[in-house]
């Protein structure tokens, strides 16, 4: 499975079981062994997702020990076993990739076009700079995306499209360039779904879409522990543009704003 659609499984087990056990032993001890055992998994697949689940993470950990201070004790040896969790599963994930799957899949041209998009002789901060009025990264798989990103907004700005959008009957043109169409030739996501909604429908649907979910937690703040990760994993996914992903999401949005 795709990271994005891992880390939407770990949110709602989570957050489902806490709503029906309670914070019992049980649902803390699911919590910290989840935690261990997907954390490094969801590192070794995407590092967008990663940021998303350890803030996760880290938030309900905080809130956790706020209701319960009288566990401290049996928190503290959850938080130990969780680190023995994670470091051994990451010893299992930091083998070759070669090795554990026996396929040339991870090394072909795709790949390596890739690997080769960055400039490592500039000064970067935190992987990032600017040049000719571009921001730019020093990894190649984020400044992949970054330029997508900017060549959305630069050409509806030049067409005078921010507002509006280019609409739903054709393929975003920053997408048309071979190199950004995949092997199929049929990938059309920009890989953001922030510049997805701009990119289709404009900064007035942006609006929009922010408001609705704005009401949301005004009406019930609690959701923002759900909802802060999954938009953090859709910054720099497709989840938000396939088929399962936004089902999910909004289903159970629904369910956590009702119980």
């Amino acid at each position: 499975l795709k990271a994005s659609s891992l880390v939407l499984s770990f949110l709602l087990t989570i957050l489902f079981n806490f709503s029906h056990l309670g914070y019992t032993n049980l649902s803390i001890s699911l919590f910290f062994k989840f935690s261990g055992l997907f954390l490094p998994l969801i590192l070794f697949k995407s590092r967008g997702a990663f940021i998303a689940l350890f803030l996760f993470f880290t938030f309900f950990f905080i809130f956790i020990f706020i209701q319960i201070k009288k566990k401290a004790y049996f928190l503290n040896f959850m938080l130990l076993f969780l680190i023995f969790l994670f470091l051994s599963t990451s010893f299992v994930l930091n083998q070759d990739p070669q090795d554990l799957i026996g396929s040339e899949m991870f090394f072909d041209d795709t790949v390596r076009k890739l690997a080769n998009q960055k400039d490592t002789k500039v000064d970067a901060i935190f992987t990032f700079y600017s040049k000719n009025q571009r921001l730019y990264s020093i990894d190649g798989n984020i400044n992949w995306r970054l330029q997508i990103w900017q060549d959305v907004l630069f050409d509806l700005r030049d067409e005078g499209l921010l507002l509006n959008g280019y609409g739903y009957n054709e393929k975003i043109p920053a997408m048309t360039l071979p190199e950004r169409m995949g092997r199929d030739g049929l990938n059309e996501n920009v890989h953001n779904f922030v510049i997805n909604i701009i990119a289709r429908g404009g900064f007035f649907q942006l609006f929009l879409y922010l408001s609705f979910i704005y009401f949301l937690i005004q009406q019930k703040k609690h959701l923002i522990i759900f909802i802060l990760p999954v938009f953090i994993t859709s910054f720099f996914d497709a989840s938000m543009e396939n088929a399962h992903f936004p089902i999910l999401f909004y289903l159970f949005l629904g369910y956590f704003y009702n119980f």
